[in-house]
């Protein structure tokens, strides 16, 4: 990239270093030419990139006639798509014998999106949320094509909301303002509403086209995502426990478990190879509970499946993760005096470690512990699913101390199937 230091004296965003330097582009002709084979900058080739700034609109066609004009016997001036400077600087100069930096130095709008970090997060959460709502709308728009055009108005709004979000105008306070704080949560519960409402009025008119059958308890699974998926599916059930789940589709009996959280009781299943944008229907069935194998066993510190054998610290500390399907291969490296998923408790003993429930389609751990701060690490495994799922939550105010997870991975990129989530 190209970069200068900002002009002095009098720096903004129309100097050599700024977001518009060629704005004024008589003299910052001058800045570059007086900047070019000099101590800081020992080259003969100079750019200076933007004109617009703020502007909602900015066209300009005086360029080509000043280039004209400012191109003399001692310089040669050029109006650039910006690449061409890139072509020109490689033509002239060995590029591998550049100085290089890689750093950020953070700016106020920095702090100014971090003040903006709950409501960001409900908005991201929203926009993952559509994608599944759409995908229903649009499948369930082959038996009800009027449904999803009846939100027009509400959508609308909430596209204008989303783009407006990340305005420019945070400088000076962005969320830490009564009034612009204010403004943007709503912009946020407008997206949330819009995407809530598209999910469960295509989850309703989804549901009331699939066929049912007189006293059965059925439901269906959804995917949206572009590819087969495979993985477990929650369902609120407060039933008996003397079931059976049966695939609509097969007849086949699927994997599952009961278990309770936040006070809920769920019923767990494993809903294997839902079609690309597409669902299957399950049926739960009056019976003697299969005898599905668990999905893991906890010897001690020591976490199992047929996929992974973790050895974890009532902390929350991963010391050792074997991958069992590839040649038994360790992945994890004691990095700065920290291990996987350390929270710089390293491998204290000090806390406890609990086995909350081990079922025919997942198996989960509680790692409960004072230590650096209390917290709780949940990690689940599954029979069927290569993927390791971690959740981190601490329960403790920290005020102003600066805390942070670590993880002590031989190379994060060959570590694709772990999840984690603070």
């Amino acid at each position: 990239m190209k970069w200068y230091s900002l002009a002095t004296p009098q720096p903004g965003g129309d100097k050599i270093g700024g977001y518009a330097e060629a704005s004024k582009p008589v003299p910052v002709v001058m800045q570059l030419e007086a900047k070019c084979n000099t101590p800081e900058y020992p080259y003969n080739i100079a750019g200076a990139f933007g004109a617009g700034a703020d502007f909602l609109v900015a066209l300009y066609d005086v360029y080509p006639s000043l280039a004209a004009f400012l191109t003399d016997s001692e310089k040669q001036v050029y109006v650039s798509n910006e690449y061409d400077f890139f072509e020109h600087f490689e033509s002239e100069y060995d590029i591998s014998s550049l100085p290089a930096e890689t750093i950020t130095y953070g700016n106020d709008w920095d702090v100014d999106c971090a003040s903006l970090a709950a409501p960001t997060a409900e908005i991201r959460g929203a926009v993952e949320k559509l994608r599944t709502a759409e995908a229903m709308a649009s499948v369930a728009a082959f038996a009800d094509p009027g449904a999803y055009p009846s939100m027009a108005a509400q959508r609308e709004q909430a596209w204008i909301a989303l783009g407006s979000y990340w305005e420019h105008n945070f400088l000076g306070g962005g969320c830490c303002l009564e009034e612009r704080g204010q403004w943007a949560i709503g912009l946020q519960e407008q997206m949330s509403s819009y995407a809530e409402n598209l999910f469960q009025a295509s989850l309703d008119a989804l549901a009331a086209n699939i066929p049912g059958s007189p006293g059965a308890n059925r439901f269906f699974v959804f995917n949206g995502l572009g590819w087969p998926r495979t993985d477990y599916a929650n369902i609120p059930y407060d039933g008996s426990p003397a079931i059976k789940v049966i695939d609509i589709e097969t007849g086949a009996t699927v994997p599952h478990q009961l278990f309770t959280a936040a006070d809920t009781a769920y019923l767990r299943i494993l809903a294997a190879n839902i079609p690309s944008v597409g669902y299957k229907v399950y049926e739960v069935q009056p019976a003697t509970t299969p005898a599905f194998p668990l999905t893991a066993t906890l010897n001690g510190n020591v976490f199992e499946n047929s996929f992974y054998r973790l050895t974890v610290t009532p902390a929350g500390a991963i010391t050792s993760l074997i991958d069992k399907t590839n040649g038994n291969e360790e992945f994890v490296r004691l990095t700065d005096g920290r291990y996987l998923n350390d929270f710089g408790q390293g491998s204290s003993n000090n806390g406890t470690l609990t086995l909350l429930d081990n079922g025919g389609v997942s198996a989960t751990i509680a790692c409960t512990s004072p230590i650096p701060l209390q917290h709780t690490t949940y990690i689940t495994l599954y029979r069927e699913i290569s993927r390791i799922d971690i959740l981190n939550v601490i329960t403790d105010n920290f005020g102003n101390q600066i805390r942070t997870w670590q993880d002590g991975r031989r190379d994060p990129g060959l570590v694709p199937w772990l999840t984690s989530k603070q």
